[in-house]
């Protein structure tokens, strides 16, 4: 029951989240913060290590980043919680940063199912689920990723996906480094 109420309780706040960017009144809270802190958590760690999957952090301590910090951590549970859904026991996940002159990218790349190509541009449809033999079983209501683009997109930023199937995926948010509304 619990875990139930949980699953109806994620869908109502995402469900409200999404209505609130297409309603345009998401507001960002910008603020500078150590990127590092939110993808080397424990928390998430320790659901990979609980399903015998790797993670690699690949994110420098002091990774300084101007961004709304809560949504940002919302774009990194749903990005690395989908690689956890799709990477088989024994599989690694790698999480990346980088800063660029005018940007800065962060990386998500797992050693999972990976996605036919013709499903990549409709992974961020609103309630949309690749559905396959491959995935078909792994829960969600497929609106992660579509929250997930709609805050890159607030932050004036781009989401790309990279995948082959039987090899993996890599999703990509780049965000501007000066954000000026």
């Amino acid at each position: 029951v619990d875990q139930e109420t949980n699953r109806l309780s994620k869908l109502i706040s995402d469900i409200l989240d999404l209505s609130r960017f297409e309603a345009n009144k998401m507001k960002l809270e910008l603020l500078t913060f150590d990127l590092h802190e939110i993808v080397a958590n424990k928390l998430y760690l320790n659901m990979a290590k609980d399903k015998k999957i790797k993670v690699m952090v690949n994110v420098p301590r002091k990774f300084m980043v101007l961004a709304d910090r809560d949504k940002i951590q919302q774009v990194f549970v749903n990005l690395f919680t989908n690689s956890l859904k799709f990477t088989p026991e024994g599989g690694t996940i790698t999480v990346s940063a980088a800063m660029h002159v005018a940007d800065w990218e962060l990386s998500i790349s797992d050693t999972g199912k990976g996605v036919h190509k013709d499903m990549i541009p409709k992974l961020f449809n609103k309630f949309y689920q690749a559905d396959d033999i491959m995935t078909r079983g792994q829960g969600g209501m497929g609106l992660g990723l579509a929250i997930v683009k709609s805050i890159v997109e607030l932050h004036k930023g781009k989401v790309t996906v990279e995948s082959e199937e039987g090899k993996g995926t890599k999703m990509t948010i780049r965000l501007p480094r000066e954000l000026i509304y």
